[in-house]
């Protein structure tokens, strides 16, 4: 009985590590509360609540997507945010390898001048740190 004391106390417990996610699939319908629109027209972006909608038709893993539906009208501008949601007891990530996302273009006919410009920002003691990535474009059909 002894042994086994002196063993159990110097086992360590060890937490899962997560991964360091943006979106996997909106809980709720309708909008992504952690989601935040803006434009100035003539352009716009499709919105519900200046939140970007939620998509249950096309979506590239099952459940459902973030809808990205917008027109860039001259001397307009459309903006959409994507926070990461703060899940209690997950502050233990895997180390951090790559950025993907997927984006379906709906639209044949348009081109890659017409694609959003994408950014990654990390608030970091009241000032963004802004991580720049590369775009790879894959046409799937």
């Amino acid at each position: 009985m002894l042994r086994l004391l002196i063993f159990s106390s110097t086992v360590y417990g060890q937490e899962h590590l997560y991964n360091y996610t943006f979106f996997t699939n909106s809980h709720m319908g309708g909008n992504y509360f952690f989601s935040k629109t803006s434009f100035q027209s003539p352009s716009f972006i499709k919105n519900e609540r200046d939140r970007l909608p939620v998509s249950v038709k096309i979506f590239h893993t099952p459940g459902n997507a973030l809808k990205l539906e917008y027109v860039n009208g001259k001397k307009g501008n459309w903006t959409a945010s994507i926070c990461r949601e703060n899940l209690r007891g997950q502050d233990h990530f895997k180390s951090v390898q790559s950025f993907a996302f997927s984006v379906f273009i709906a639209s044949v006919n348009t081109s890659q001048k017409e694609y959003p410009s994408y950014q990654l920002m990390k608030l970091k003691v009241n000032h963004f740190i802004l991580y720049r990535f590369m775009v790879i474009t894959e046409i799937c059909g």
